[in-house]
């Protein structure tokens, strides 16, 4: 497996997902120019939680996409990874919950 670059990763999901270039503005804003790649799929996950409902289709499309791109946790995972894994999954709630 090759170390992918999470600040790379983080332009890809935002080109495949145009609906997020607002957040990903925003977060530029903030940041003074500067792609933060954990606070900015930390904004993503909010975006998810709170859109579930009304943009469900939306939220369905980038949990798939960000599936298919996740490959392993811990010793053997990479920088896009643990930004998946540690800024959002380990955030969104589990069912029942």
């Amino acid at each position: 497996m090759t170390d992918r670059d999470a600040r790379q990763f983080m332009g890809e999901m935002v080109a495949a997902h145009p609906y997020l270039r607002p957040i990903h503005a925003e977060h530029m804003d903030d940041n003074e120019g500067e792609l933060l790649p954990h606070l900015l799929m930390a904004d993503v996950c909010r975006w998810v939680m709170s859109n579930h409902h009304s943009q469900a289709n939306r939220v369905r499309d980038l949990l798939g996409w960000l599936g298919g791109r996740f490959e392993a946790v811990g010793a053997g995972g990479d920088g896009v990874d643990n930004v998946i894994a540690a800024s959002v999954i380990e955030h969104l709630p589990t069912r029942g919950t």
